[in-house]
């Protein structure tokens, strides 16, 4: 069916669940390898959706549908400078390219359940990005294009990285 011709119904979204995680060095939670890299601050993402999945399994046997949103102004921005430090040193690994990436905040979450429904990274401050992704989460909900959302929301300051996931689902 078009999407676009399925009309809009406000949905009867609620939360389902939620996780936070806070983490002075977000390293702490990476699960890099040899043939494997993503920012700290993707895995962090990657620790709040488990947590938060943790608490509503029904999720994943829906993860063709699932749709992933995130929002964070400071994103991969470590590995991005990472970069420039190695480029100036004449060495630089692809993989790091591919994990500098954004959209990798969604995208790894996404690659960890095999979550195939729509997703985005809003690079924004999420005091600035939230409502629209709330939009955007409940355009999916309301068009039933998706029967979940997670938004995953980070933030940086001089304290440290946090990174919220919230699941957001239709109530039956």
């Amino acid at each position: 069916m078009n999407p676009a011709a399925v009309p809009f119904v406000a949905p009867p979204e609620s939360v389902l669940a939620r996780a936070e995680v806070t983490s002075t060095d977000p390293e702490e939670f990476s699960r890099n390898a040899p043939s494997t890299y993503a920012d700290p601050v993707a895995w962090l993402a990657v620790e709040a959706a488990r947590r938060a999945l943790a608490d509503v399994p029904e999720v994943l046997a829906a993860r063709e549908d699932t749709a992933v949103l995130a929002v964070s102004a400071h994103a991969t921005i470590g590995t991005m400078h990472g970069i420039v430090r190695r480029i100036r040193a004449g060495r630089v690994s692809p993989l790091h390219f591919a994990g500098a990436n954004p959209g990798l905040l969604a995208g790894a979450v996404c690659r960890e359940w095999q979550l195939k429904g729509p997703s985005l990274t809003l690079t924004m401050p999420p005091a600035h990005g939230t409502d629209a992704a709330l939009t955007v989460a409940r355009g999916l909900l309301g068009r039933a294009l998706a029967p979940y959302v997670l938004l995953l929301t980070h933030e940086a300051d001089e304290a440290g990285h946090t990174a919220v996931c919230t699941v957001w689902g239709r109530q039956s």
